[in-house]
């Protein structure tokens, strides 16, 4: 359920995008992936992978299913933490 407090849609893209960066960057992290093992399971190269957890270039929707399928998790509960995340970010901002 949205938080009243919180106008989740004025957010900003960018603050999602990192968001969701950071959580792939975490699930990597919990199954003990590197940066290049993932792209090479994706056919991509290893810098990529840094832009996607830095926020630098957007995750692509076709490419969010095949790299949840390599973090073994499914786009609903990724894109789930990604929002959590986000409205975390803008509750702290618009705290007192």
């Amino acid at each position: 359920m949205p938080d009243a407090d919180i106008d989740f849609y004025r957010l900003d893209p960018g603050d999602f995008r990192t968001a969701l960066g950071a959580v792939l960057r975490e699930r990597r992290e919990e199954l003990g992936l590197s940066q290049s093992a993932m792209a090479e399971s994706l056919d991509i190269r290893p810098s990529r992978i840094w832009e996607w957890e830095n926020g630098r270039h957007v995750l692509r929707w076709d490419r969010l299913f095949l790299v949840c399928g390599v973090l073994r998790i499914t786009p609903t509960e990724m894109i789930a933490r990604a929002e959590t995340r986000t409205r975390d970010a803008m509750r702290a901002r618009s705290a007192p």
